[in-house]
């Protein structure tokens, strides 16, 4: 009889986890960096602008996760999006 193959389930794990995401469906979500880079703002500026609309009920938020490119893994994100006729 064959020796079962040994399974590394830790690297299973994570290469599965990486392959799904929890992002938004539909159009018109950014993050917070997207903002500061397509309007040329500062961190604070952008977080000031992405909290007075979100408290006017003009911006939806959506919390899920996406792959970071800088430490190679899935991590937290957020999304936002404005809300059709506001």
């Amino acid at each position: 009889m064959a020796k079962p193959k040994k399974i590394n389930w830790a690297k299973t794990l994570d290469k599965m986890s990486l392959e799904k995401g929890n992002e938004p469906l539909g159009d018109g979500w950014f993050t917070t960096t997207e903002l500061m880079e397509e309007c040329n703002l500062g961190t604070t500026r952008a977080y000031r602008l992405i909290n007075k609309n979100l408290n006017e009920g003009k911006l939806e938020m959506y919390k899920g996760s996406g792959y970071n490119e800088t430490h190679k893994i899935l991590s937290r994100r957020i999304w936002y999006r404005f809300i059709d006729g506001k």
